[in-house]
């Protein structure tokens, strides 16, 4: 039986998680709660008779709940839901990664040691979570298999095959080489939350991988708005995130434990929010990187 400590915990977070700050009837379909996570609102114009939410669960399951009633209070607005609460995904990156379409990327990203079931002495509710991810939101931006495969054609990025050659017979130039492939993937992962959605947004975001040299993190230009995103990398790159509905904003969500064994643990620790999706072409943060 659950304590007062652990339904605290857990109560916690369904309210964050129930609670946008600001407008949702603004014509986006894509909020971020006050706990991080994300909810999707349809239909709005219509009001009570056709109003519909998704918590990233249901989202993922393509259940609408229903809103029953809504009270203005002046300073902001309750929406009853009679149904059930909404509820956030059980889809770490490493699940959506499983698609097909982004399998190329899913195999660098498995052979970088970036992957973890422990963080701090914290578990991960699953066994695959993305090491370096805190509590907030980041986008995912995965490339073609195509688009991969043509780079790695071209000599410029490794495969984990050739690494594995390299290290029978040199085990400094094997690791430089999975540097390659790792910065490669940390510069498709960036800060902040972005979805293809109807309003427009556009900024510099930090991506995982630091310039050692300036000791900031290099970055990605982003302009997103009318259900369309364009990113803009350091070499002047232009890629456009995919109009198929199945590969761009997948929703997922990582969670920590209170306890390094995931089995006993009883309270959620924190959790990271992201999105992902397919992009048409590879990201460079430097003409230079794969030398």
């Amino acid at each position: 039986m659950a304590n007062y400590d652990q339904i605290i915990n857990r109560l916690e977070d369904i309210l964050e998680n129930h609670t946008v700050i600001g407008d949702i009837e603004d014509g986006n379909m894509y909020y971020r709660t006050k706990g991080g996570a994300t909810l999707i609102v349809s239909d709005v114009a219509g009001g009570v008779a056709s109003m519909r939410v998704q918590g990233s669960l249901q989202y993922d399951q393509g259940r609408n709940l229903t809103v029953q009633r809504i009270y203005n209070q002046g300073n902001g607005k309750s929406y009853i839901l009679n149904d059930e609460p909404m509820m956030t995904t059980r889809n770490a990156v490493y699940d959506i990664l499983q698609k097909p379409e982004f399998s190329e990327f899913f195999k660098l990203l498995n052979g970088t040691g970036l992957l973890t079931n422990l963080q701090n002495n914290h578990a991960n509710a699953s066994q695959n979570n993305i090491s370096f991810l805190s509590k907030f939101h980041y986008t995912v931006y995965v490339p073609t298999n195509a688009s991969i495969l043509a780079l790695q054609a071209s000599g410029k990025l490794p495969t984990w095959e050739a690494i594995e050659v390299l290290a029978q017979t040199d085990s400094l130039a094997a690791e430089r080489k999975t540097d390659i492939i790792r910065n490669f993937v940390k510069y498709h992962i960036q800060d902040n939350a972005v979805f293809a959605d109807k309003n427009a947004v556009s900024g510099n975001f930090e991506t995982a991988i630091m310039n050692n040299q300036l000791k900031v993190f290099y970055t990605l230009g982003v302009t997103a708005g009318n259900y369309a995103i364009t990113v803009t990398d350091k070499v002047g790159n232009v890629r456009h995130v995919t109009t198929d509905t199945n590969l761009r904003n997948l929703i997922a969500r990582e969670y920590l434990y209170d306890s390094s064994d995931r089995m006993t643990a009883s309270k959620i620790f924190s959790s990271a929010n992201l999105v992902v999706h397919q992009i048409d072409g590879p990201l460079m943060y430097d003409n230079n990187q794969f030398n």
